[in-house]
């Protein structure tokens, strides 16, 4: 059978590309090789918890972001909420000796706090967060395509300046104190990258978003919302299989003609959206004699990302109860993000995202409760040189609680003895469909930066008609980049 697209697996990315497609009548062909959307398998409920270990509970809201998750899920018509997290977080830091840094969302707010810290601080923070607001336009500028170096010259010339340089570097060309950058380099784990390998352009825009709107929880799961993504789907005259597994990908001159399952099946469309990664896709589903030489320099010259480590516990007491005040607290071992990074080759290390969800019908489905997930990342190959097959249910719980236990040390506050529910995800849960259970894709550096992967994405469509969905080649922000890649593909294929 022939269709305009088909799209292999269901992701949220997938799904967005699906609906968007069938919307504009193109007849399009969903593959899965499971029995139902990949992320209800990633959801679990467990007593009076509901573990979604698909995503970062706390994601970026900006409203500004036509990209948004909120605004993709507006155009289609999915209702779903959204709740900000309180105004606070908390960055610990330490191996002894712990110290406590709490700051604000907005900013405003954000700069009075580290004008306690630092007094004098004030007029270069400002300087910095305008210039991110410029690189930001900018970018957004650049993402709408046709790009005029003209206008570029003239309407932003100070990300001209800047747009080479790393965060640092800038840093110390506003003369922002070193335990100042320390700071605002704190959310580098987030990225995945310490803040030498960061573009000024990328951290920058990146931290003024997450300080000034801030984190919200997506009420429901992943699976709820890709649900309701799927249902408007097949109302929209949508097909799906399930149970489909491609064998690999029928190509004829560089141009993607269809796929060929495992059973021998056959299909034919004009262009091909796979929901994998990179690498994959070119070493499992494209023959050696298919494949582009541009593809593998492409794959050959970059870094993979980070795996991660996740304990999702569910508490039977409240949060207040518990003294868990904040939703989001950020634990190192030291404020040297290239210290600490290079401290990912190591199994054993201090750095970690604690998230606390207290609101009923985010995944606590009872006062009363609350859910605690602590989230660690680990250089790509660690992880494999200790774990066995013999050991790795040891492992996986050792590591864990060594966890939990350096959260309870850094904060103070008992948790143990109140976990009712416990569900740990390692890089192994993550192999399946992420290249060495990478969660970050290619790691950015300073040779392979945003502005680059934004003004080349165009280039790296290596085979006619072929798109791949993945975490390897977008701007790492959190949960949206699934959703924004999904519905930058589809627009690609409805305006060609």
């Amino acid at each position: 059978m022939e269709y305009d697209v088909i799209i292999v697996g269901s992701n949220s990315g997938a799904l967005v590309s699906a609906l968007k497609l069938v919307k504009e009548k193109k007849k399009v062909l969903l593959l899965e090789e499971n029995n139902n959307i990949s992320s209800v398998n990633k959801c679990f409920n467990m007593g009076r918890f509901e573990f979604d270990t698909v995503i970062n509970p706390l994601y970026l809201d900006s409203n500004e972001n036509k990209y948004n998750i909120r605004t993709i899920l507006n155009e289609f018509g999915i209702d779903v909420t959204f709740t900000g997290i309180n105004n606070k977080f908390y960055i610990y830091v330490g191996k002894d000796k712990i110290e406590r840094i709490e700051l604000s969302f907005g900013i405003e707010e954000f700069i009075k706090d580290i004008e306690k810290i630092y007094e004098g601080s004030k007029e270069s923070l400002e300087l910095l967060f305008s210039l991110a607001l410029e690189c930001k336009e900018a970018l957004n500028y650049i993402s709408e395509g046709n790009v005029d170096n003209d206008v570029i010259k003239d309407k932003y010339s100070n990300f001209m300046r800047v747009g080479s340089y790393s965060f640092k570097k800038v840093c110390d060309s506003l003369n922002i104190r070193k335990g100042v950058r320390e700071i605002l380099e704190s959310l580098w784990i987030y990225l995945g990258s310490p803040s030498d390998d960061l573009s000024f352009v990328h951290y920058a825009v990146f931290l003024r978003e997450f300080i000034e709107k801030g984190l919200s929880l997506v009420k429901g799961s992943t699976s709820d919302i890709d649900s309701k993504l799927l249902f408007e789907y097949e109302r929209n005259g949508g097909e799906i299989i399930f149970n489909k597994m491609v064998n690999n990908l029928i190509i004829k001159k560089n141009k993607v003609l269809g796929v060929k399952l495992t059973d021998g099946s056959v299909y034919y469309a004009d262009d091909v959206i796979v929901s994998s990664n990179m690498i994959n896709v070119y070493n499992k589903l494209i023959k050696v004699e298919d494949t582009p030489v541009g593809a593998i320099k492409h794959i050959n010259a970059c870094c993979v990302g980070c795996n991660s480590f996740s304990v999702y516990l569910g508490l039977n007491r409240s949060a207040k109860e518990l003294g868990l005040d904040n939703n989001l607290s950020l634990i190192y071992g030291s404020l040297d993000s290239n210290k600490e990074f290079s401290n990912l080759s190591k199994i054993e290390h201090y750095n970690m995202i604690a998230n606390v969800i207290k609101k009923v019908g985010y995944g606590v489905k009872n006062n009363g409760t609350c859910i605690l997930n602590l989230t660690t990342i680990l250089d790509n190959k660690v992880y494999g040189k200790y774990v066995t097959k013999d050991n790795e249910l040891d492992l996986k719980e050792d590591y864990a609680f060594e966890l939990i236990n350096r959260f309870e040390e850094v904060t103070g506050i008992d948790v143990i003895p109140f976990i009712e529910e416990i569900k740990i995800v390692t890089p192994i849960d993550y192999v399946k469909n992420n290249y060495q259970g990478n969660v970050y894709g290619f790691r950015y550096t300073m040779d392979d930066n945003l502005i680059g992967r934004m003004l080349n994405c165009d280039k790296e469509n290596y085979i006619k008609g072929l798109y791949i969905i993945d975490g390897f080649n977008g701007d790492a922000y959190l949960y949206e980049s699934s959703y924004y890649k999904g519905y930058v593909v589809a627009s690609k294929i409805i305006n060609r």
